[in-house]
C-alpha cells in the first residue's frame, strides 16, 4: 500500500468514530492524520504528480480537524452550561465566541458586537438540555 492511501484509509476511520459519537478518539486520530499528513508533504514535496494532491489532503484533513475540534467545544460548553449555574444567555455568548473568526474576548468585542451574536444565537434557540 502507497502511503496516501494508508493516510486516507486513518482519516475515515477517524471519521467514522467522530460520526459513532466518540469525539476523543477520533479527534485524537484525526490530529494524527494532519501531522502524518504535514510530514508526508515534506518528504513528497518534489514529486509534481503528488504535490498539489497533498496541499489539497493537507488543507482538507485540517479543515476537518477544526470542525470536530470546535464541536467538540461547543459540546463541553453546553455541558458546562447545563451543570452550572451559568443563565442560557451566557452559555449561548460562549458558544458564540467559539465559532468566531478570530476568537474574540468579551472584552475586546464590541457591544454592538455582542448585541449581534445574542441575538442571532437566540433566533437559533438550540436546547441547552443534552
Amino acid at each position: 500500500m502507497d502511503p496516501v492511501s494508508d493516510l486516507a484509509r486513518k482519516v475515515a476511520d477517524a471519521r467514522e468514530l467522530c460520526l459513532a459519537g466518540d469525539y476523543t478518539v477520533g479527534s485524537a486520530l484525526l490530529r494524527e492524520c494532519v501531522r502524518s499528513s504535514i510530514y508526508l508533504r515534506r518528504t513528497l514535496r518534489n514529486s509534481p504528480d503528488l504535490a498539489p494532491m497533498l496541499e489539497t489532503f493537507v488543507d482538507c484533513t485540517k479543515r476537518e480537524h477544526a470542525a470536530v475540534h470546535r464541536y467538540v467545544t461547543a459540546l463541553a460548553l453546553l455541558q458546562q452550561a447545563k451543570t452550572s449555574e451559568v443563565g442560557p444567555k451566557k452559555a449561548l455568548e460562549r458558544i458564540a465566541h467559539t465559532y468566531s473568526s478570530p476568537p474574540q474576548s468579551p472584552a475586546t468585542a464590541s457591544r454592538k458586537r455582542r448585541a449581534s451574536i445574542l441575538d442571532t444565537a437566540a433566533a437559533a434557540k438550540p436546547s441547552l438540555m443534552l
